[in-house]
């Protein structure tokens, strides 16, 4: 019998542009920074000088009404709508290692999805364990932008593992002899290729 496929996409910087956000946000008390997209940046830290762990950005995010349904997307076109049908054909989960003060990050995620991408009822989970997420899901195939995530995606998923792939990113270049093979995509597009081809 065919396994159906359970697909996990990360949020931020595979869906959501993060960066840029985070960036635009910073400016309020850091003026020469220049706003700089997921796809763009080179490093983890940004032109000006800030970092995406500056405590005083993250303390206006955190208490900022909807911050998250803010983010502009990194996925246009039909892959909105493709991901859409994905999600009624079959298992998607959006996960995301997001905080808020306010209103629930998981719920804000939900609505951006709706809005931004045109998906409705988005099954939505925000946590930093992104293997045992994986885990727990039975996942079979998953997309994420940080190669220690899909690590852990590939580590804690049973036999066989998940098939996880990393958007490739110009801050994503880390080269570690211990990880395992995880094959690199340009775009989402490109997963869903493969996801649809196995449907």
């Amino acid at each position: 019998m065919r396994i159906k496929p359970v697909i996990m996409f990360d949020v931020d910087g595979v869906l959501a542009d993060f960066d840029l956000a985070f960036t635009h946000t910073a400016q309020t008390f850091y003026p020469d920074v220049v706003p700089t997209s997921a796809a763009d940046k080179e490093t983890w830290v940004h032109t000006g000088g800030v970092s995406l762990y500056d405590q005083r950005t993250w303390d206006l995010l955190l208490d900022t009404d909807w911050w998250w349904t803010s983010l502009p997307p990194l996925v246009f076109g039909s892959e909105g709508g493709r991901i859409a049908y994905l999600a009624r054909s079959i298992s998607v989960y959006f996960v995301s290692h997001r905080m808020h003060n306010r209103q629930p990050p998981a719920y804000q995620t939900a609505v951006w999805l709706r809005d931004r991408l045109g998906i409705p009822h988005a099954s939505v989970i925000t946590t930093k364990f992104k293997g045992e997420a994986a885990q727990l899901l039975k996942a079979t195939h998953s997309i994420e932008d940080k190669l220690e995530n899909a690590w852990c995606i590939h580590w804690m998923t049973g036999d066989p593992p998940c098939k996880s792939y990393l958007l490739d990113r110009p801050y994503n270049q880390i080269t570690e002899p211990f990880g395992p093979q995880v094959q690199r995509l340009q775009s989402v597009a490109d997963f869903l290729d493969i996801v649809e081809k196995e449907l």
